[in-house]
Order: structure tokens, then sequence, then C-alpha cells
């Protein structure tokens, strides 16, 4: 399947989606305020991620850089990361989040209870736990921003979805994807409800002309 076949297939990212991306420089200014500090990491400067879905203000923010003319994949990359991203903002929608796998489901409500719990007292071992629920277990404690490590909850079902419709990345091949066994276990028990998911994007009619494919295209909008 060719790389244009492969991104018309994408049915919830739109032109609207994209004009909405916020970008910054990965260890600029904002970069720092942002994710120089965390509650495990108090009064310390790190690069921040590819991308980041911010639940307060709706918006997504890239720290890859803008789209550059030209197919490439480089744009490929970056397709996929605002496509995760928005994923993470879909699963805000009732709708779409009843067509999560029911554990998931289970590990969405448990991280809500225990961000209410740590808003309400600040307890940061109650703030490890709610990020190991949606994330997992980082690599690094005092830097959890990094991930790297074993990936559990609403970012397993993410990436699970969104490799859907990319090719496999770096983080298929490396020690995520030897952990999750996306292929080898998952894909069994998440499949029915990754289609589903699917058929709900497609019936909403969210065009991708004008999304994605734009982007790879032309490196922006014309």
């Amino acid at each position: 399947m060719g790389i244009e076949n492969l991104l018309n297939k994408v049915p919830f990212f739109t032109k609207e989606d994209y004009e909405n991306v916020r970008y910054e420089d990965p260890k600029g200014d904002y970069a720092i305020e942002k994710w120089g500090e965390s509650p495990a990491n108090p009064h310390s400067v790190s690069q921040a991620p590819q991308a980041e879905y911010d639940e307060d203000t709706k918006q997504i923010t890239s720290y890859m850089g803008e789209f550059v003319p030209g197919e490439t994949e480089e744009n490929l990359n970056k397709a996929s990361v605002l496509s995760h991203e928005k994923l993470h903002q879909l699963w805000n929608d009732p709708e779409v989040w009843r067509t999560m796998p029911p554990w998931i489901q289970d590990q969405s409500i448990k991280a809500m209870k225990l961000w209410r719990e740590y808003e309400q007292t600040g307890d940061e071992d109650i703030y490890k736990e709610y990020f190991k629920t949606v994330n997992g277990i980082p690599l690094d404690w005092d830097n959890p921003a990094t991930g790297g490590g074993d990936v559990s909850g609403e970012e397993l079902w993410t990436r699970f979805v969104n490799r859907k419709y990319f090719p496999k990345g770096e983080s298929d091949e490396g020690p995520w994807g030897d952990r999750v066994y996306f292929d080898k276990i998952l894909k069994d028990h998440w499949d029915p409800y990754a289609e589903k998911f699917d058929t709900l994007m497609k019936s909403r009619k969210e065009s991708q002309n004008g999304g994605l494919i734009d982007l790879y295209r032309y490196g922006g909008f014309i």
C-alpha cells in the first residue's frame, strides 16, 4: 500500500485539527516551563517530548517543527505523532471512550480517581500511581516524561490504535514493542475494539480530504 493510500485511511484528523496545533521549540521557554518540573523531578529542566495533548486547554502542541514541502519520512513521522495526540483527545468523548476495551475503560476510571486525589493532596506517591495507571512505568522516575519503560493503560491502547493507520516505527520494534506484543498477544483481544473505533470515526464523516494527506503532500494546506 502506498503512503498516500495509507494516510487516507486515517478518518479522524482533519484540516481543523491541523490548524489548531501549536508549534514550540523543544528546548524553548515554553517547553522548559511546561516540562522542566514535575512532582517527581522538581527544579530540573529536560527536553520536551515529540508532542503533547493538554486536557485542560484541549490543545495539541508539537515540538517536532512544522511540516515541510514534499513527501518525506519526516512528514510521515510528524503525521503519526499528531494522530497519536488526537487520539488522546478523542478518548474524552464518551461515545468514543466506549469503543475502548473494558480493561482500558477500567484503567481510565481508576486514573481519573487518582488524579482527583492527587489534586487534593499533592501526594507524590499518588501521582506516581496515577502515572503508572495511565502511561506505565518509565525508565527514570526522576524524569518520567522521557518514557521508555513498560507502557499500560490509555497510552498502550493509543499506540495500538495509532499503529493501525501507520507503518511500524521505532517504538514498535524497540523495548516498548518487545514488551507489549501488539501482534502476538493484544491483537486478538483488541482488534475488535479498534474496528469499532474505526467504524465510529467513519460514520461521523470526518473527511480526510484536507487532513493528514495534504500535510504529507504539501507540508501544509494550500
